[in-house]
């Protein structure tokens, strides 16, 4: 005849093995690295954040033609291709674009409106913000240091924060 102790000790183990189960078998949301995105101005309710890894090999100044815009100077290195393709169906009166990262990174947008650059603006993270024109923008992120990268979150608000 089996004991109490046992039959509650077999009993709790098969209830934590079958928690645990259950909870292994569930996946995390999948981030998408290096996603796209369209808005509209009533899209800003709420922050929109896209994910990758910054860098490359290519001077942001050869992608951009310039060495310096209207929100900064163009330094650092991204990829040749952009990092993502921002879609915006109207004219904003104010977007901002922050990059969120442990490592310095720099950023580079191309679109309607024309190039901007950025760097350093929140610790060694880019902001870029104010009036944008309807249209699809093209975005680097990329590092200050050639062939460095680093996890970065871009997240576009249309908030003034």
């Amino acid at each position: 005849m089996l004991k109490l102790p046992y039959l509650l000790g077999v009993s709790i183990l098969g209830a934590t093995i079958g928690w645990q189960g259950g909870l292994f078998a569930q996946k995390p949301p999948a981030r998408q690295m290096f996603g796209n995105l369209t808005l509209s101005p009533s899209d800003l309710r709420t922050t929109h954040t896209l994910y990758g890894i910054s860098g490359g090999a290519v001077a942001t100044q050869s992608l951009s033609n310039q060495k310096q815009t209207e929100t900064g100077e163009c330094i650092g290195f991204v990829d040749t291709e952009p990092d993502h393709r921002l879609t915006l169906t109207q004219n904003f009166k104010y977007l901002r674009l922050q990059v969120k990262s442990s490592g310095d990174t720099v950023l580079l947008v191309k679109g309607p409106g024309g190039t901007w650059c950025n760097d350093d603006v929140s610790d060694r993270n880019p902001i870029i913000a104010g009036e944008w024109l309807k249209g699809t923008y093209s975005i680097w992120v990329g590092s200050y240091e050639q062939n460095a990268s680093f996890p970065y979150l871009l997240e576009i608000s249309g908030d003034r924060r």
